[in-house]
């Protein structure tokens, strides 16, 4: 099957550049919204701007330095993830492949059991009419039991 798009070089230029993202402390995490659709998450960090996109149809993800946005009637921006406000990144990494759910996950400093999670709405739980848009959550860890015997 042809890649005209070469979604496996898109995946690599994607995991090179996330090292930009770390050392950076997140001022605020604005989520652009395009109608009902999340059309791009920017991190506003004491270092400037990142946004991480859909591309192409949504279907991978890229990073891209940018100022903030303004907003408009159609575009407008959000605050969310305010738990992450004031925390710096430690790590970032690929998720997922194009078309099943391309993404990133973003781990921070003293944060081991919370991330967040960045991915494309293009894999198979979708089920919405949402395209060439992203998901957005929180990932949540158990990293230790206590077991009582």
């Amino acid at each position: 099957m042809s890649d005209p798009y070469d979604y496996k070089a898109l995946e690599e230029n994607l995991k090179q550049k996330l090292h930009i993202l770390t050392g950076r402390v997140v001022n605020s995490i604005k989520a652009q919204l395009a109608g009902i659709e999340i059309n791009q998450l920017i991190l506003d960090t004491d270092k400037g701007c990142i946004a991480i996109i859909p591309y192409i149809g949504g279907e991978v993800l890229v990073l891209s330095e940018c100022d903030m946005p303004e907003t408009s009637q159609e575009l407008q921006l959000i605050e969310v993830l305010a738990e992450f406000r004031n925390k710096r990144i430690v790590q970032a990494r690929m998720i997922g492949e194009a078309w099943n759910g391309h993404g990133i996950e973003i781990g921070f400093e003293k944060m081991p059991t919370q991330t967040i999670l960045v991915s494309s709405v293009e894999c198979s739980e979708n089920n919405t009419e949402a395209s060439d848009a992203l998901r957005i959550g929180m990932g949540s860890y158990e990293i230790e039991f206590q077991i009582d015997t």
